[in-house]
Parts: structure tokens; C-alpha cells; sequence
């Protein structure tokens, strides 16, 4: 009964003391008999109404106070005239007025939250599943999780910042680990996101990719072979796939896109309509081929990752110091959405006007050698605007790198 209560969100006000298990009084003894159901605290719709039964408030009436609190849809005049009738009902019982307020307020900060006991137990038994699973099968429980709210940005922000103190890596989609939704890797602890989750790529593909998981294949050209002669994915969700890294198995992105040119490009390009004499010799012409383990340019996989993933997920500690320019808004003083290349961290910097006007920046530039100070952010109150406590990131110079990108 503890742990229902704890997880009951009525007892906000005493979370800490519950905690700790101490004991809890009202200091008027037949108040704290009202409540014992609730150790003396206000944590159910239940408890509320029987608070307000005891002081005068009809029945059939205490379940529409609770709501319309709730809600806020208590005028002030109606608040104070309840507030009033509570009052004389609280100096009839006690004689005296002492205590009053403490519990008005216990009520109007109840009312806000608490549940009804029934709900509150369902609640409780969901939250007592939940946290099993989470602590002993804490990749299982963060992959479903992940594929519950792939459609829900904030949700799936907070489970990955979460999935941290479990020492979780969530990775891009690779071949041989990833199905069609986030799919946990028991090996590695890690998550790997779904194929679905790439713009233009669909379940379809996702399971032929998986299904190739166990095949050993001796080079990129093999797997290439197969996927041409046993598969509907098409030219434009293989390049999607070399662009965003998936076949890395296989060595950089820039080399797999050469050899993709030239196996349907090329020469000697491979169809499956070809005569198998035909393809044996384009085969053996294509496999003699040396093709250098070069990279795309970073700027062309932040591209597409933005593109195809909707968000960057390349992370180059070497490229530490540089950002990436995802957006701008441009008004009154400049706000640059940016993108580390070197930490994968998203930061919303600040510039002035005349800085960004004279050295202008466009979406997909990257830039390096930041001078970086943090101000108090200004809120307008009335015609003046005055400092806040919160902070912000001004980027007081830049340097727009064009050369090696």
C-alpha cells in the first residue's frame, strides 16, 4: 500500500516525508481519523470529499468542487465564497480558525493532482510493471519504449537522455543489426534505430535486409549481387543506405558509392538480365577493381542524414571545434541552430545582427573557431525589457570553413 501511495500523484506535497516514512498529522484528531485511509494526507479524490463533507459541503456536490478546481473553473468570487463556507464550517466543528489555511491549501494543491483510489491503483500497477522491466531488462524495455513514441520527438528525446544512465548506445541502422523498428543488441547494450525510420525505405525492405544477417559475403559486390537478383530494393534505397552508412561493414561511404557507379554504371555493370556468361565475366572485371577506402564529405552525410533521418548523427571527435548549420532565423538578432560535429550536441546560439550580416551564413555551412560567451536572456515586461536568471549562448565570432568538407 506504500508504494501505491508514493506512486499517487496527489502526494506531491509530501513526497520527501512519505519517502523517508514519516509519520504525518493533521493535529486535529478527528481529521486525522477522516483521512486515515490516506496515513492522514489528501491523496485521493475520496479523501477531498469526505474533507469537504465533513465541513457542510452537500454530498452531491463535493465531486464537481474537486473538478472545477482542478480545472481552474472557479471564478474568484465562487473560490472565495466556498473558501468562506469551509471556513464556518472548520470554526463550528473546531471552534477556532486555526489550522484552516494550511489545509485550504493542502486542498486546492490536492485537487490539482490527485486521482480517484481506483485509478490511482491501476496507475500504481502500471508503474510497478513499468519499473520492474526497466530495471532488469533495460534494453528490452527501452527499445519497446523507443518504438511506443517513435512518433512522439520530445518522448523519444528524454528515453534516449535516460537510456544514458544505463550506459545504452542507441546507433543509426546497420546492416545485419537493425529490422524494421529499434531492435536491442543484448551484445553490444546498445539500440539500433529502425530501418523504417528512413525516409523512402519501408518494412519491406527492412525484413529482406535482415533476413541477409547470417550470409557471409566476401565483399560489397557480393552482397550486391544478391540483393540485385533476390530483392525489390531499388537503386535509389541503396544509395539512401551507402549515403547514411549502413553497409560500413564493407568500408566507407565514398568507396561503396564508387562501387555501387560501377556495378550498375560502369563498364562492366551487373543486371540480372544478363546471360550468366555475361555476368560471370562483368564479375571477375569488377572484382579485379581497386577502389579507395575514401569517405563522403562530412557535409554530404550531415545532408542526407538530415534528409533521410530527419536529424545528423555523424560524430567525428577530430572534427571537435566545427558545427554544422542546421538552421536561421534571421530576425532581430540572429538565432543559428548548430550541430557538433565533433560531440553530436544540437545548440541554439544567439548572434548580433552585424556579425551575421557580415559574414552571412546559409543552412549546410560549417563553421569553426567560435567565440562563444553566455548572457542573461531578456524577457519584455511592460515596455522595458529586463534581465532573467536563465542564460543563453551569444556567438560573438565565426570563421565559415569552405576547404576539406
Amino acid at each position: 500500500m506504500h508504494l501505491l501511495l508514493l506512486l499517487d500523484h496527489g502526494c506531491a506535497s509530501f513526497l520527501e516525508d512519505f519517502i523517508s516514512r514519516k509519520p504525518y498529522s493533521t493535529n486535529i484528531p478527528e481529521l486525522d481519523d477522516l483521512l486515515k485511509e490516506g496515513k492522514q494526507r489528501m491523496l485521493y479524490q475520496e479523501l477531498i470529499m469526505k474533507y469537504l463533507i465533513w465541513l457542510g459541503i452537500p454530498e452531491t456536490g463535493s465531486y464537481d468542487i474537486i473538478k472545477k478546481i482542478a480545472k481552474k473553473k472557479f471564478k474568484e468570487e465562487e473560490l472565495k465564497e466556498l473558501k468562506a463556507t469551509l471556513l464556518q464550517g472548520w470554526k463550528d466543528k473546531l471552534n477556532t480558525e486555526e489550522g484552516f489555511e494550511e489545509n485550504w491549501q493542502v486542498v486546492e494543491d490536492a485537487a490539482h493532482y490527485s486521482f480517484n483510489a481506483s485509478h490511482s491503483l491501476s496507475y500504481a500497477y502500471d508503474s510497478l510493471y513499468g519499473a520492474y522491466l526497466k530495471s532488469h531488462y533495460p534494453l528490452e524495455y527501452y527499445a519497446v519504449a523507443l518504438n511506443m513514441y517513435s512518433d512522439d520527438l520530445d518522448r523519444t528525446t528524454r528515453l534516449i537522455d535516460e537510456m544514458k544512465n544505463w550506459n545504452i548506445s542507441l546507433y543509426p541502422p546497420r546492416f545485419r543489426h537493425s529490422q524494421s523498428n529499434y531492435m536491442g543488441d543484448k551484445e553490444n547494450n546498445a539500440i539500433y534505430k529502425g530501418i523504417s525510420s528512413i525516409k523512402f525505405l519501408n518494412e519491406n525492405c527492412a525484413k529482406e535486409l535482415y533476413n541477409r544477417k547470417d550470409k557471409v559475403y566476401n565483399n560489397f559486390i557480393e552482397l550486391l549481387v544478391d540483393l540485385e537478383e533476390n530483392s525489390t530494393i531499388n537503386s535509389k534505397q541503396l544509395k539512401i543506405l551507402i549515403q547514411l552508412d549502413f553497409f560500413e561493414e564493407f568500408g566507407k561511404a565514398g568507396k561503396l558509392m564508387n562501387i555501387y557507379k560501377e556495378f550498375t554504371e560502369g563498364q562492366f555493370k551487373y543486371q540480372k538480365t544478363y546471360c550468366e556468361k555475361t555476368k560471370i565475366k562483368r564479375l571477375e572485371a569488377l572484382n579485379d577493381m581497386e577502389f579507395e577506402d575514401v569517405d563522403l564529405p562530412i557535409k554530404d552525410k550531415i545532408n542526407a542524414q538530415i534528409e533521410y533521418f530527419g536529424s545528423p548523427t555523424s560524430i567525428k571527435p577530430e572534427l571537435k571545434g566545427y558545427a554544422y548549420i542546421m538552421d536561421i532565423n534571421p530576425k532581430g538578432s540572429p538565432k543559428i541552430t548548430t550541430y557538433g560535429l565533433g560531440t553530436g550536441k544540437i545548440v541554439v546560439l544567439k548572434t548580433y545582427a552585424k556579425t551575421f550580416n557580415k559574414k552571412k551564413l546559409e543552412v549546410g555551412d560549417i563553421i569553426s573557431g567560435c567565440n562563444l560567451i553566455q548572457k542573461n536572456k531578456m524577457k519584455k515586461e511592460g515596455e522595458e525589457w529586463v534581465e532573467t536568471e536563465e542564460l543563453e549562448w551569444w556567438l560573438q565570432d565565426y570563421e565559415i570553413e569552405n576547404i576539406g568538407f
